[in-house]
């Protein structure tokens, strides 16, 4: 989880960041009204003609050699995948596209990096306080929420607070609104950083925000940071969000959370761009796997969100113990979705 890639590899991405934000790409990737449907998967087919005729067109304009080409259309198209789920995830939470931001940022695997690109988001003059806060708030930004709300006008706070108060009413987002209600409390109050848990601790629970920082864990008694690290795997394991928080775990730690949730654990490792250590972790869990979450992870492994990213080799699943496993612990049909999940006992 913690290796480096080559500097060919951290190349590529560079010159993939400079396509992907290429006005061309961008106007593609706007036109995309599916972003706004829960179904999001389809206007995230990172193979699709259209998209990959954009890029060679854009490719071709550039002193880039054929052959470099081909490597850096098998880079930037899961790369731009992400982007797009960037965007969807964005719009599920915030109810806007901030899609035309200029500066995500972008780590050297080829990921977004959630709260980098949250911190130069919220700096953004092209965007409102009101469509900004909420940003601030999941992902923790206790200075930035000080300056956005000292320099709002009164107008600005009003709407704001009339949005959250509709929302919070009408019951959609419940949770979200109700911690968008208790940062306001705290920033009303004073915001004086050494009553901040107490005003925003109980938040750390809900999956709209992004896992807190050091000081929030260490006001934790050790159950509940242990609870909360496993929901963590739970709920982020699909971004670089889940990622990179348990990138920074020692090794043994991570690999116990790993074992507990072995779903959400190899799930996070069959995305890009970590499917190359995959078969590897894979091996590592094969004996915390029982019938039924083997079935529900082979299900995801063959859905057309994933198999965009995967090689031939692992949708074979080329680990002898994982293809015994596949014929003998699940006798339902895995290409026959219509069948419950195989609840086979491990």
């Amino acid at each position: 989880m913690n290796s480096v890639p080559s500097l060919e590899y951290m190349n590529l991405v560079k010159i993939s960041v400079s396509i992907i934000n290429n006005p061309q790409v961008r106007d593609y990737a706007g036109n995309c009204n599916r972003l706004w449907n829960k179904d999001y998967r389809h206007c995230c087919i990172c193979y699709s003609k259209g998209r990959k005729r954009i890029f060679r067109q854009i490719m071709s304009s550039l002193p880039i050699p054929e052959v470099l080409q081909e490597k850096i259309l098998h880079v930037i198209q899961p790369m731009h995948c992400e982007f797009q789920r960037w965007r969807h995830k964005y719009i599920a939470i915030f109810r806007e596209d901030f899609g035309q931001l200029s500066d995500i940022c972008w780590n050297f695997l080829g990921a977004i990096d959630y709260m980098e690109t949250a911190k130069i988001l919220v700096r953004s003059e092209d965007f409102t306080f009101p469509q900004l806060f909420p940003v601030a708030c999941t992902h923790w930004l206790a200075d930035d929420l000080q300056r956005m709300w000292r320099a709002a006008s009164t107008s600005d706070k009003e709407t704001l607070k009339r949005n959250v108060a509709a929302q919070y009413n009408y019951g959609v987002q419940f949770e979200f609104e109700y911690g968008l209600k208790q940062w306001i409390h705290w920033l009303e109050d004073g915001a004086d950083q050494g009553s901040l848990f107490s005003y925003v601790g109980d938040l750390i629970y809900l999956s709209l925000f992004i896992p807190p920082p050091i000081e929030i864990f260490q006001n934790l008694m050790p159950v509940d940071a242990k609870s909360l690290r496993r929901r963590i795997l739970s709920v982020h394991h699909d971004t670089s969000i889940g990622r990179d928080f348990f990138s920074k775990m020692d090794a043994a730690l991570r690999m116990e959370f790993f074992k507990e949730q072995p779903y959400s654990a190899l799930d996070m490792f069959l995305r890009w761009p970590l499917q190359t250590d995959f078969l590897e972790l894979a091996s590592h869990l094969y004996p915390f796997l029982n019938g039924y979450t083997f079935n529900e992870f082979i299900h995801s492994m063959i859905s057309e969100e994933c198999a965009t990213y995967l090689g031939p080799g692992i949708i074979r699943v080329q680990n002898p113990q994982l293809k015994t496993k596949k014929r003998s612990s699940c006798p339902c049909q895995i290409n026959d979705r219509s069948r419950l999940p195989c609840r086979a006992p491990k």
